[in-house]
């Protein structure tokens, strides 16, 4: 859920401000560990304390990245997994223990969160790729612009009716403005509208939506870009590159 919600902050924001800048950077750090603890109130609120809350607490701030080099990661003390019958899913050499004051010794395995959101992440994807007998046609387009600014033209709805050449381009079924699977776009022609849902993405990288054609099929239309800036548009229209320069420049 942290890492698909980061990917749609970065699809969805242009802004140059230090925080939306630096959203690729925010990593998710999760410990699990199991013990005993009493419930307290303080200034009307219940809060957990004891000894091993202390200990959760002193994991969060160990030498993990030193040891590993990972910034997301879930760490699993060995209380917690002996607590769930897990311990023997585990490999020796993925153990790891921490000296902590006051409390002693503290065992435990770390799991890299951004590879296997990466795993998760290929394996739901819905993408035609080059090598797929669904693929009826490839352009390989070079753009002068920024890969970032390409995929602003493609998705920014005034700038992608100017891209395709419609009268103009709505956005409909975002998250609170968000694009995301599930968004369209329809894009009006004179009197026709050509509607294109978005159905997978990977932030200012990858794309694919789905248009119903008028004899009920459904046509994907991927598209990729390199950090060459280069498209590979299946089944669209061309974009306008003399307006990708100007505005590019500006």
């Amino acid at each position: 859920m942290f890492a698909r919600s980061k990917e749609k902050m970065i699809l969805n924001t242009s802004c140059p401000c230090d925080a939306c800048v630096n959203v690729e950077d925010l990593e998710l750090k999760v410990v699990v560990h199991h013990g005993e603890c009493v419930i307290q109130e303080t200034g009307g609120r219940q809060e957990l304390a004891g000894q091993d809350v202390i200990t959760a607490f002193r994991l969060l701030k160990k030498s993990v990245k030193e040891r590993t080099g990972l910034n997301a990661y879930t760490l699993v003390s060995c209380d917690a997994l002996r607590a769930m019958d897990m311990a023997d899913l585990f490999d020796e050499t993925e153990f790891h223990s921490e000296e902590i004051e006051h409390i002693g010794e503290v065992e435990y395995v770390v799991r890299d969160m951004r590879k296997a959101w990466e795993r998760r992440r290929t394996t739901e994807r819905t993408f035609v790729e080059a090598s797929e007998d669904l693929l009826l046609e490839e352009w390989m387009i070079p753009l002068p612009v920024s890969p970032e600014m390409a995929f602003t033209i493609a998705t920014r709805p005034d700038l992608r009716a100017e891209w395709i050449g419609a009268d103009k381009v709505d956005l409909l079924n975002t998250n609170k403005g968000k694009i995301e699977p599930g968004t369209t776009y329809h894009c009006y022609h004179g009197d026709e509208i050509f509607p294109y849902e978005i159905v997978d993405g990977a932030p200012e990288t990858t794309s694919q939506g789905a248009t119903t054609c008028r004899w009920g099929c459904r046509c994907w239309k991927p598209w990729s870009l390199s950090k060459w800036a280069r498209a590979r548009w299946s089944n669209c229209g061309l974009p306008n590159l003399s307006r990708a320069s100007s505005w590019a420049k500006s």
